[in-house]
Parts: C-alpha cells; sequence; structure tokens
C-alpha cells in the first residue's frame, strides 16, 4: 500500500504505466469538476472510474475489501475519510472471492489512516481495505477510485 498527496505523485507516476494517467487525472479535479469530469464506471483507456460522493459510514466495524485483478487508487476531493487497511495474509475470509466483481471480504483487525483533500491510497491486490468511514461523526466526503489492471 502506499499514501501520499497529489503534489507528489511524480514519485510514483514510474511504478506503473496507468499511474501516471491516473495522476495526471486526479490532477484536474476539483469538487466543481467533479460532476463534468466523471461518469460514473466510466473508463478511460486502462482505467475505471468510480465516483463517490456520500456521507461516510459511521465508523463501526465493517468487512474488509480485497481485489485480485485490479489496483485501486483512492482519491479524496473533499472531506476526511478514515482508512482502514490490513496484510491479507493477517485476516479471516468472511466471504469466497467473487471474480466476475473482483472482490473478497474479509475480517480482523485494522489500522487506519486518514486521508484529506488531495491524499490517495495505492492498495495492491495484498492490501486489503476498509474505506468509507468517518473521522468524527458524520461527514460529507466527494472521492474518486480509479480501478487499474494489476500487472
Amino acid at each position: 500500500m502506499i499514501t501520499g498527496n497529489i503534489k507528489d505523485c511524480k514519485r510514483y507516476s514510474g511504478m506503473n504505466e496507468a499511474f501516471a494517467k491516473a495522476f495526471a487525472f486526479l490532477q484536474t479535479l476539483t469538487e466543481e469538476s467533479m460532476d463534468e469530469k466523471i461518469d460514473e464506471g466510466g473508463v478511460r483507456g486502462d482505467i475505471s472510474v468510480i465516483k463517490k460522493s456520500d456521507t461516510t459510514a459511521d465508523g463501526s466495524p465493517k468487512p474488509f475489501e480485497a481485489h485480485r485483478k485490479y489496483i485501486d487508487i483512492h482519491f479524496v476531493v473533499k472531506g476526511e475519510e478514515r482508512f482502514g487497511y490490513a496484510h491479507i495474509d493477517t485476516l479471516i475470509p468472511a466471504t469466497e472471492y467473487d471474480e466476475t466483481d473482483d472482490y473478497q471480504l474479509l475480517t480482523g483487525k485494522p489500522d487506519f489512516l486518514t486521508l484529506r483533500p488531495g491524499d490517495f491510497c495505492i492498495t495492491y491486490p495484498e492490501d486489503a481495505h476498509m474505506p468509507c468511514m468517518t473521522t468524527d461523526g458524520e461527514a460529507e466526503v466527494k472521492k474518486v477510485i480509479l480501478k487499474i489492471a494489476d500487472q
């Protein structure tokens, strides 16, 4: 897992061909431009885009999710998101892997970080994650998740 701020994204652009494209796109986003620049579930070349604009969960425990085919880049445009994470080897499967939708739910003990506007978190297939939790009570968060095929 990698976490950072978009102002430092050049450090990570060379790690994967699609990262440079992904970061270039994310740098153009503002709270006002999200609706015009993002179609829910849209595809930009080899990058799938998922827009989230909602109230975060209350922070109570929920399952982790993990993917096998895709790397996720979670990017916060507005608000604060509490983001749980753990290596999949430390967790217990709660569901069978769903190959069609590329996810598996897992349970276990998370570590946490807080993502603020401009922050991103890159999760690889070994990085189970628990996104969309509030930091202090309910809060509106606008974020984008980019899905990139794991090479």
